[in-house]
């Protein structure tokens, strides 16, 4: 074998070192302190002898001289796990002198944070192969590692992550914040196809395809924004950027970085569409904008503004040229005077004035202001610029329409109401506020609705639907409305609407006209109509009942005693029993007869009269007093008010109301009647209460029907008329009545009387 001249350089060389290791100490301690961070040295007959570098220990942050050469002195300090791992390596190291002992341990500095380094061993054989002695050298890979865990944090903190792809081996590596991003396992193994069909198919999946291609034929890179499917199919935005590595004139090599980008993505493509909407907006609403240098003057237009004032394209102007196309008056004054504040101040303004288009047309504009600063001191003032002038037009025209409306309003006789879009009453006339008694204070915050009758209301609004919806201009109806003082009026109303350009309703205005006396007369009339109708009702059944009922009733009652005075002798005494049946139900009939006949003259035309309705009672009190002494029975008497009224009806109507208060008792307990009265609105009402039986709840109004009886009455307790005669008194003398009532505790039967009686 010929050895060169370089190799025998090198072997001379390496003589050399090793000669000045055996003879130089300091050669040793220089290779120790300068190339690794730590040298062990251990014997293996004696374990717990070792040897330790300076440097060992002051990597860990010990003084060396303090610390021994002993085993245990490291161990102590080491991480339990990675000194479980340590041991069984070396022992495997000892095992098999081709295993290398070489890990990466932890250590606990003397600071207590911790250090990691790589440490790796040789043994040391006698001539028997037996492992007596260990050397071992340390190299600290604490800040590489911290790098590392930096980089990694930053990494996951940005969603940035890597890929590379190995063409001769067809490998493809993705680290795991890329696995993050496709929501893949921390397992799964990608591949070139699975990679590029994550891709949202369509655009994305073609133009990553396109670009990989040319990367691997021309080794161009690439950096685009594409959306992709994760496997949870969830969609999100990534930046892709790929590089090429070529050799011999072939890509060899693909690797790049991939990062989520979705939010900041969908923040950028919002923010072009609200860019977008906004020069739609701007240029729909004819909005330009425009800039004052503070320091030159200078005054900057956009296209826009140029066009306001009948000029082309952008242009720089001057103040002075500025402000001679603003009309002279009051307008300009206070821009004038809003301006220099801006500028002073620092403030905001927005202000209407007049200009003077280039062709001499004069234009109302509106303009806004905001001032810029730098270190506390206005710069420039930037805004916007609008041409408001048919808003403007259609103001003047409104206000001057309003004028000659409120003169009318003022005026006029009939009440008139202006309201808002959402029903708010914004203006009342004097002759409105009269007719109801309110204060223009007492509707300030009321409605149409607050002030209209509730059974009128959804009639009502509905035909304010209809307005509103642009079904109808127009809403005319007779309703009643609710004065301040709670009574009832009624009104004829004429709704019609103001309307904008689009059809939404700006203001209702009404006209309102009392109709409450013809109402009033209406009523009179359809009641007089009521009562001449039950009139001849009733004459029928008096008629019916006093011929072609009570007629056959006397037939079978004289048949029935004439057996008995023939062939009572001869008769059992079970026929004789059935005859006095018979009798008992033919008086029945007859009781029930009568009734109707006394029901039926409840329709006959009367005089009203002044009745003392507290004498009236007491002597109907008189009359039941047998009734009083076989029941038991108590009654308390109120102050009753005299009222206008029929003094037989009203006496047979507190007749039956305390005879059934007396009669329908509960077993046992004595019957106790009140009577009272109370004033209301327009008349009087007037009680009775009893401490009986009571009514079921489900009978409560049937009860007032002809023939009709409680459901927990037996057949023999009453005639079923009583109280339909109370009924028609009670409606004769225009009032209503009924009962309340519970089960086992007693009923109040309530009817009233108003003052002033229909007909």
């Amino acid at each position: 074998m010929t050895v060169s001249p370089i190799d025998t350089e090198q072997h001379y060389l390496k003589q050399e070192l090793d000669d000045l290791l055996r003879t130089d100490p300091a050669i040793f301690e220089f290779i120790e302190e300068a190339s690794l961070d730590g040298l062990w040295y251990w014997d293996l007959t004696k374990p717990e002898h070792e040897w330790m570098s300076n440097t060992f220990w002051r990597t860990l942050g010990y003084d060396p001289d303090a610390m021994p050469h002993r085993a245990d002195a490291w161990m102590d300090i080491i991480d339990p796990e990675d000194l479980a791992l340590a041991k069984e390596n070396v022992g495997k190291h000892l095992a098999d002198p081709t295993f290398a002992y070489d890990q990466i341990v932890r250590y606990r500095h003397k600071q207590g944070h911790t250090v990691t380094v790589r440490c790796r061993g040789l043994a040391i054989r006698d001539a028997d192969g037996n492992p007596i002695r260990m050397l071992g050298a340390h190299n600290d890979l604490t800040n590489e590692r911290r790098v590392e865990q930096l980089l990694s944090e930053t990494n996951h903190a940005a969603r940035v992550g890597s890929w590379e792809y190995n063409l001769v081996t067809g490998d493809l590596y993705w680290s795991d914040v890329t696995k993050e991003i496709h929501e893949v396992a921390p397992d799964y193994k990608p591949d070139l196809n699975t990679g590029v069909s994550f891709y949202r198919e369509g655009y994305s999946r073609d133009r990553i395809a396109e670009l990989v291609n040319r990367a691997i034929e021309t080794g161009e890179g690439w950096e685009v924004e594409l959306e992709l499917v994760t496997a949870k199919d969830n969609i999100r935005w990534v930046r892709a950027i790929g590089r090429a590595v070529r050799h011999d004139g072939k890509t060899v090599r693909l690797y790049g970085s991939f990062q989520d980008i979705h939010e900041e993505k969908l923040m950028r493509l919002q923010l072009e569409r609200n860019e977008q909407i906004l020069r739609l907006t701007n240029e729909a609403a004819r909005i330009g904008w425009w800039e004052f240098n503070v320091p030159t003057g200078e005054v900057v237009y956009s296209t826009i503004v140029n066009e306001i004032h009948g000029l082309e394209g952008p242009q720089t102007w001057t103040s002075e040229r500025a402000l001679s196309y603003y009309v002279d008056g009051p307008e300009k004054d206070r821009l004038l005077k809003k301006f220099a504040a801006c500028i002073e101040e620092g403030t905001a303004y927005t202000s209407d004035f007049r200009i003077r288009r280039e062709d001499g047309v004069e234009r109302w504009v509106r303009a806004f202001g905001r001032a810029d600063e730098v270190d506390g001191q206005v710069v420039r003032v930037l805004g916007s610029f609008q041409d408001i002038h048919q808003e403007k037009l259609r103001e003047f025209e409104l206000r001057e329409k309003e004028l000659v409306m409120r003169s009318n309003f003022e005026a006029s006789s009939h009440a008139m109401v202006i309201a808002a879009a959402n029903g708010q009453l914004e203006q009342v006339s004097p002759s409105f506020t009269s007719m109801l008694g309110y204060t223009i204070e007492d509707l300030a915050d009321k409605t149409f609705v607050d002030i209209t009758h509730p059974d009128d209301r959804e009639r009502d609004q509905e035909g304010m639907r209809r307005i509103k919806e642009g079904l109808a201009d127009r809403y005319r109806s007779e309703k009643r409305y609710l004065t301040k003082s709670g009574t009832v009026l009624w009104g004829d109303v004429s709704v019609t609407v103001l309307r904008d350009e689009a059809g939404r309703v700006l203001r209702y205005y009404a006209q309102i006209v009392d109709t409450t006396e013809r109402r009033q007369a209406q009523m009179r009339q359809q009641r007089i109509a009521f009562l001449e109708a039950k009139a001849k009702e009733m004459e029928q059944f008096a008629y019916i009942a006093s011929h072609d009922l009570r007629q056959p009733v006397l037939t079978i009652q004289g048949y029935a005693e004439a057996l008995l005075e023939d062939y009572g002798k001869d008769l059992g005494d079970g026929a004789k029993q059935y005859l006095e049946v018979i009798q008992g139900a033919i008086l029945r009939m007859d009781d029930m007869i009568k009734g109707l006949l006394d029901y039926s003259r409840l329709s006959k035309t009367k005089q009203l009269q002044n009745v003392d309705v507290s004498a009236l009672v007491e002597e109907v009190v008189t009359d039941l007093s047998n009734l009083f002494k076989e029941t038991k029975g108590s009654i308390h008497i109120s102050d009753l008010t005299p009222v206008m009224g029929f003094p037989l009806e009203l006496r047979q109507l507190f007749q039956n109301l305390i005879a059934n208060a007396l009669q329908y008792r509960r077993p046992g307990v004595p019957p106790r009647v009140e009577v009272g009265c109370d004033d209301i609105d327009g008349g009087h009402e007037f009680w009775v209460r009893d401490n009986g039986i009571g009514i079921p709840e489900r009978d409560q109004k049937r009860i007032f029907g002809l023939f009709q009886r409680a459901s927990h009455e037996n057949e023999d307790s009453g005639t079923g008329i009583g109280l339909a005669s109370c009924r028609t008194i009670v409606e004769r003398h225009g009032g209503t009545i009924w009962v309340e009532s519970e089960l086992g505790k007693g009923s109040t039967f309530h009817f009233t009387v108003l003052d002033e009686l229909p007909g």
